[in-house]
């Protein structure tokens, strides 16, 4: 009996393991799933507004994808004199 107690305590300790990564996974996808949904979501909302809206905001309506789904991370701002 105290065999089986000692491969079943050094077995979980794999089966620990295994389950916190099948659970990071799992978080990942969830996450990964909501970040694509929202980006969706706010192309959407873009695109339905007018291009003086747009302009306003400081984009260009082909610029909306690329806005969203890069985070405009490093995107120059450019100001235009009307």
């Amino acid at each position: 009996m105290t065999l089986n107690t000692q491969v079943l305590h050094s077995g979980s300790a794999g089966l620990g393991l295994a389950a916190h990564r099948v659970a990071d996974m799992g978080k990942g996808l969830w996450q990964g799933y909501w970040r694509r949904r929202s980006e969706r979501a706010t192309i959407h909302l873009l695109h339905s507004l007018g291009d003086k809206v747009l302009h306003d905001i400081g984009i260009d309506r082909s610029e909306i994808e690329s806005v969203v789904r890069t985070r405009s991370k490093g995107r120059l701002q450019r100001f235009e004199s009307n």
